[in-house]
């Protein structure tokens, strides 16, 4: 499993310098377009099970020495790769494409029904921030000092994290993770969802 991007550092238009129209509340919404690439042998080796889901998180752990903690930027769950556009689709590999301003697409497409999106620091009790457009949707990069480096983390499994609902939090996610990873591993649980890969992305957000 492979992320990818066409930048090493995010573009204006996904942080700090975006238009105001790519604006809420003076934070930049329009989240960037990434792909997912699986070669298909590696996951046949690695299980009989198939991606069908795909979860991500956008974070920033260089925002810890300026307000304690690593800033959530996006974290989403459950999103089903057959409702992706696929390229690159051959008997070796298969790459699936998440577009520009994924996360507003979401709200608006019937496929994806079953997509959440969790909440972003921006609804932590230390920002109080109350607007959904901000609080559960993409937060692009707006470093206050330095520039920061940005990490997208996305984990492939074969069924939906049911427990995780609209509004989850980062913790949420990854303990949804470990336990459906637990349950593939193990022939007594009886569950057949399984997690299968996992892949993380620097991206630089400049200052």
């Amino acid at each position: 499993m492979k992320i990818r991007t066409h930048f090493e550092t995010m573009p204006d238009l996904y942080a700090k310098t975006a238009p105001t129209q790519a604006k809420v509340h003076g934070i930049p919404v329009v989240s960037f377009p990434f792909t997912v690439e699986f070669a298909v042998d590696q996951i046949a080796r690695q299980s009989s099970a198939q991606v069908r889901y795909l979860h991500w998180a956008f974070t920033d752990p260089d925002s810890i020495p300026v307000c304690g903690f690593e800033w959530i930027h996006w974290t989403v769950a459950n999103v089903p790769v057959s409702a992706l556009a696929v390229s690159g689709d051959s008997a070796q590999s298969k790459i699936y494409e998440i577009p520009e301003d994924f996360t507003h697409y979401i709200d608006s497409e019937d496929a994806l029904s079953g997509v959440v999106q969790g909440k972003t620091s921006q609804a932590s009790r230390f920002v109080g921030g109350t607007d959904p457009a901000i609080t559960m949707h993409y937060n692009g990069p707006q470093p206050p000092d330095v520039d920061h480096e940005y990490w997208l983390r996305v984990w492939a499994t074969s069924e939906p994290l049911t427990q995780l609902h609209t509004g989850f939090w980062f913790n949420e996610l990854t303990r949804a993770l470990r336990l459906q990873k637990q349950a593939g591993q193990s022939e007594q649980s009886g569950h057949s969802g399984q997690w299968l890969d996992c892949d993380e992305l620097r991206i630089i957000g400049r200052a």
